[in-house]
């Protein structure tokens, strides 16, 4: 029989050596109830955690999605169910510090946004239909906008979508000189102190050349800036990251 094991845990130092001996404050071991599948565990701190599943049967050609929210000292508190299309694929995961958030997308492009929320597990939904032969490479989430890194016929854009209120909006990559399908999007980073979001952009430029481009999103999703971060640099960079010291001023780290 599949099991589930929970267990809260203390760690107890010794001096000098440093060493640590594990010791479980409580443990909890249960069977995955039966005719649920799919089970996710998402972790929030003070908030406890919690597990997401779906029914193995369909009814009325629709799953039934359930989220379990426990406390911290692995407490059942509250249980919340949807139903959705049973054509729906959970395709992308988003978990922040307060909320959860799931994206469902079937073969025609519907989607179906469900974020819930870990301190009462309320639950928002936010659909729609992605553009035709659309492509989901990532999401992210900022405040109330979910970025989606996506690309239709290999040109790469940006979809946003408030998942409280449905707005949407599509946010096309265009890099003066080069044409869409020779660049694409490598990184979606979020600087949540500054409450913005940098889309790293790869665009070949020439005979094994490329540079990397910035595209600034604010936390409303919208365009703010596009620049070459690379133009003064003949390496390819790769794993890039930013760090905003003072008002528009950033730290770029990466490798070549």
């Amino acid at each position: 029989m599949k099991k589930l094991l929970l267990a809260l845990f203390a760690l107890t130092y010794f001096s000098f050596y440093t060493m640590a001996q594990l010791s479980y404050e409580k443990r909890i071991e249960f069977e995955v109830k039966d005719g649920y599948i799919d089970e996710k565990l998402m972790l929030f701190g003070k908030n406890g955690f919690i597990i997401s599943s779906r029914n193995l049967k369909s009814k009325d050609k629709e799953f039934e999605w359930k989220f379990e929210k426990y406390s911290p000292d692995l407490k059942l508190v509250k249980t919340e169910s949807i139903n959705l299309s049973k054509k729906l694929n959970d395709a992308e995961v988003f978990t922040g510090t307060e909320h959860t958030h799931t994206l469902f997308k079937d073969s025609k492009g519907n989607f179906n946004i469900i974020s819930v929320e870990s301190e009462n597990l309320t639950l928002h939904q936010a659909t729609g239909t992605f553009p035709k032969k659309t492509r989901v490479a990532g999401m992210t989430v900022l405040g109330d906008y979910a970025i989606i890194n996506a690309s239709i016929k290999s040109s790469p854009f940006i979809f946003t979508i408030n998942w409280k209120t449905g707005e949407r909006s599509l946010i096309p990559i265009i890099i003066d000189d080069v044409k869409p399908k020779k660049t694409s999007i490598i990184g979606v980073e979020v600087l949540e102190k500054s409450e913005e979001i940098m889309v790293y952009i790869n665009a070949f430029v020439g005979f094994k050349k490329s540079d990397i481009y910035v595209l600034q999103l604010d936390n409303k999703g919208e365009k703010k800036s596009t620049y070459n971060l690379t133009a003064n640099i003949e390496e390819n960079l790769t794993a890039i990251s930013a760090s905003k010291i003072i008002e528009n001023n950033y730290v770029f780290t990466g490798t070549y």
